[in-house]
């Protein structure tokens, strides 16, 4: 048998968990012990990264159809991005890497982001480090 571990709240929680040694039960959590509910840092990340956005928005407010692209870390999840998106009401766009978009065409992006400028004179984008890797690899592709 490999090792056990048991992670114990208090002397309850540690009776019973003495208890599942002798079993196959390889780790085992005891809820109201050393579990937490908040990434500190998750929240300081999407708090400097609400800076940036704020600051994009200041900064593309003074030109006529300014653009402001914000890219933030998430390779391969746009939690940073989407969170930060929802807590700042500056952002028109965000793209992450959990959803697919396309450039060109009805209902692309590029079509948005004229739609937009139009509308508003101004948009800040949020976009996450790993979002449309399919349209990098495309683009690379043609190159070749």
């Amino acid at each position: 048998m490999g090792q056990h571990q048991v992670n114990i709240g208090n002397h309850f929680g540690s009776m019973q968990g003495r208890s599942f040694g002798n079993t196959r039960i390889n780790q085992v959590y005891i809820i109201g012990g050393y579990v937490i509910d908040k990434s500190f840092g998750f929240d300081t990340a999407v708090e400097e990264a609400q800076r940036a956005i704020n600051a994009a928005h200041v900064d593309v407010e003074s030109f006529e159809n300014g653009v402001g692209i914000v890219k933030l870390m998430g390779r391969y999840s746009g939690f940073i991005a989407m969170y930060a998106t929802l807590a700042s009401r500056d952002v028109d766009c965000c793209l992450i890497p959990e959803s697919p978009f396309y450039l060109e065409g009805p209902g692309g992006l590029f079509e948005f982001i004229e739609q937009r400028l139009k509308e508003n004179g101004h948009m800040v984008i949020v976009l996450a480090e790993g979002a449309g890797q399919k349209h990098v690899a495309e683009r690379m592709m043609l190159l070749v």
